[in-house]
């Protein structure tokens, strides 16, 4: 048994016997045993003022986070959140992420420009005091170079391939379900319903909260029904993006890692 150097940690193991236990031996005590959860995450994109006017109550009411990925350089604009707005979501438990400076479509711009859209984007988010840690792809266009450039400045990213994120999860190109004006309460719930019973990570994703006549509108009452019907699902772990995949490592990934 290793004994740590310091004399007064000396003098107490002696005194009282420990065990000493690796990280990943308590890993896999307390895992044993346990089930793996399902697990949603509830995402907002691009940064509309909707999202603070008229989400937040509603998550603040059932006692749910999210993530917002940002538009960055839409912020402080007329119907886009102000930095105030942004600050006050992290302090309500809310991550808020990077969806590029501009939001273009990443496929078709030069490298220069793709490098910018995803680096001053980070280092803007970072510089106003958040993590700057996760990524969502603007029009769901990506492209290897698009990801590269992802994996290289985000910790985690979403992409937009429609369907359940299954374990051992991915850290890049996360699947999703996006909700627009179109989309009916039951496709959501089934949704939900079969996150529940494949123990999946289902990451959903809303734009505008409450805008009547836009193509990515959600309304309140859609909103608030999804939340409703989450909280009473019973046993499902809803969490920002980064937390999720950082708090759900299995045995086998501790196992994995150096």
């Amino acid at each position: 048994m290793y004994t740590p150097k310091s004399s007064s940690l000396v003098h107490l193991s002696l005194r009282h016997p420990v065990i000493m236990v690796t990280v990943l031996s308590l890993a896999l005590f307390l895992s044993f045993g346990k089930e793996p959860q399902p697990i949603i995450t509830i995402s907002f994109d691009n940064g509309y003022e909707s999202i603070y006017t008229k989400a937040l109550p509603i998550l603040e009411r059932y006692e749910l986070p999210a993530t917002l990925f940002v538009t960055t350089g839409n912020v402080e604009k007329e119907g886009y959140l102000k930095l105030e707005q942004l600050k006050a979501l992290q302090e309500a438990g809310w991550e808020i992420g990077s969806y590029t400076v501009s939001s273009p479509s990443l496929v078709n711009i030069s490298e220069a420009n793709l490098h910018a859209e995803l680096y001053l984007s980070r280092q803007a988010l970072q510089g106003w005091g958040f993590p700057g840690d996760s990524f969502a792809l603007p029009f769901g266009q990506a492209n290897i170079r698009v990801w590269e450039y992802a994996k290289a400045l985000y910790k985690v990213s979403r992409g937009y391939e429609p369907g359940l994120n299954k374990r051992p999860f991915p850290q890049h190109n996360l699947k999703s379900i996006v909700s627009m004006a179109d989309t009916k309460i039951e496709e959501v719930k089934d949704w939900i319903d079969r996150c529940v019973e494949e123990k999946a990570w289902l990451v959903l994703v809303f734009h505008r909260i409450g805008e009547d006549g836009q193509h990515d509108n959600s309304s309140e009452e859609f909103l608030e029904e999804v939340c409703k019907y989450i909280k009473g699902k019973g046993k499902i772990t809803v969490s920002s993006l980064s937390y999720a995949k950082q708090n759900d490592a299995t045995v086998e990934e501790l196992v994995q890692k150096p």
